[in-house]
């Protein structure tokens, strides 16, 4: 135990305290797609026979629609499941001039987590004891917020509203869970035990048998818990635009998780969208001889975890 500085009659003064605060370096992301169809298709088939109020039933509209839905996903695993790119001799792409750059990645909220985090694993059945555990790891990292999420894959989803369900039909003096004269059931989202409010969030890309789920069962099997505490950061003195209000060496309150698009000097990089257009019948103007139309989407963001120690990992004995 750390004791109070106790002196006596004369005595002298103890030696100053050594404090300090950490700092962590975050890195962008490229992530791109694209969507190309060549001249005359759209203007020959459908994807679809019905027609909405403008008309757009073509294949460029599909096109278009598939491009951002993967560029879209395409980022939901890197913030969650993302690494920075060290190997930067090897992880390559080209540019304009068939340079060789280095592929951007940032780190995923998972890897945070990781490396910096907590562990809690269960055996069979996360019931209400790993619950109370919860509270005694934040307070291992000095954190008193109250307040927590549970990002969950759908295995351990469905295990803690059962473990829920129990503890109503222990507790509850009864209750038929009816919210109709036709429906029983309980839609299970925030549950509180030992002093700690969990909101429950199941995370479906964790089922994606094309990705998450081809490790089997591990992702469906665990969760992350993150307080909803702020993060306490010094605004960095090399950039601080001005608009925001900040200045150079202000401390600002911004939450544990943030995802952040590269937004400055009047360029703004958050889905960066446009067609690109050789000879085409769309009205598009013309950039090249080529027949046809592509559709370039960009983004460049960065996953920021200011408190990865205060959260936690859970995951299934043996599922590793």
């Amino acid at each position: 135990m750390v004791g109070p500085n106790n002196s006596g009659v004369g005595g002298g003064q103890p030696g100053p305290r050594r404090s300090g605060a950490t700092s962590n370096t975050f890195y962008t992301a490229i992530t791109a797609e694209t969507a190309e169809i060549k001249g005359g298709v759209s203007a020959e088939k459908l994807y679809r026979n019905d027609l909405d109020k403008s008309g757009r039933n073509v294949l460029w509209t599909k096109a278009q629609v598939e491009a951002e839905f993967l560029h879209r996903a395409g980022m939901d695993k890197q913030i969650f499941l993302g690494q920075r790119n060290t190997n930067t001799s090897n992880i390559v792409v080209s540019d304009r001039d068939s340079n060789s750059v280095a592929a951007r990645g940032t780190q995923g909220l998972w890897h945070w987590v990781e490396a910096d985090g907590m562990e809690q694993s269960y055996a069979s059945a996360y019931d209400l004891a790993y619950f109370d555990q919860i509270k005694e790891y934040l307070r291992s990292q000095g954190v008193t917020d109250t307040k927590v999420a549970i990002l969950a894959g759908s295995n351990l989803f469905k295990q803690i509203e059962n473990t829920v369900l129990d503890y109503l039909k222990a507790y509850s003096g009864g209750t038929d869970l009816k919210y109709s004269d036709y429906g029983v059931g309980a839609n299970i989202r925030e549950f509180t035990k030992n002093g700690i409010t969990n909101q429950l969030c199941e995370v479906i890309s964790f089922d994606n048998a094309n990705s998450y789920a081809v490790m089997d069962t591990y992702f469906r099997d665990a969760a992350l818990v993150v307080p909803s505490s702020l993060a306490t950061v010094k605004m960095d003195g090399m950039e601080v635009d001005d608009s925001y209000g900040y200045s150079a060496g202000d401390k600002v309150k911004i939450p544990n998780v943030v995802l952040g698009y590269l937004n400055n000097n009047g360029e703004n990089r958050t889905r960066m969208i446009g067609p690109v257009a050789g000879v085409n019948g769309f009205g598009y103007p013309f950039v090249d001889q080529y027949d046809d139309v592509r559709l370039f989407i960009k983004s460049e963001y960065m996953l920021i975890v200011n408190l990865a120690n205060q959260m936690l990992k859970i995951v299934k004995e043996g599922t590793f």
